[in-house]
């Protein structure tokens, strides 16, 4: 049995869960960490990182980790979009100028 299916799910939304075994939240997207990190029950909530992240973010409910990489995630493909936008745009210039 894998250590993602002993783990108990804080959290989920689509395809985006957050997992929380042996005292680590991970976050997971379509089967595979994307991020990770530890509850702080000082601050009472947890502190976790992503794979490309500078620093950790800190989360007071478990909902909130999977909303904010969710959004992330939605962000980045709007952005590659608007960038493939461009470029086509670009290339039609282009090839009018020709």
């Amino acid at each position: 049995m894998s250590k993602i299916n002993e783990a108990r799910v804080l959290a989920n939304k689509g395809q985006y869960k957050a997992v929380s075994s042996g005292g680590v939240v991970r976050i997971m997207y379509k089967g595979k960490e994307i991020a990770s990190g530890d509850f702080d029950s000082g601050a009472d909530g947890w502190f976790v990182m992503g794979k490309n992240d500078k620093g950790q973010k800190f989360f007071g409910d478990a909902q909130d980790m999977v909303d904010y990489f969710v959004r992330i995630r939605l962000q980045k493909m709007h952005q590659l979009t608007q960038q493939a936008q461009q470029l086509q745009e670009q290339e039609m210039i282009h090839l009018q100028s020709l």
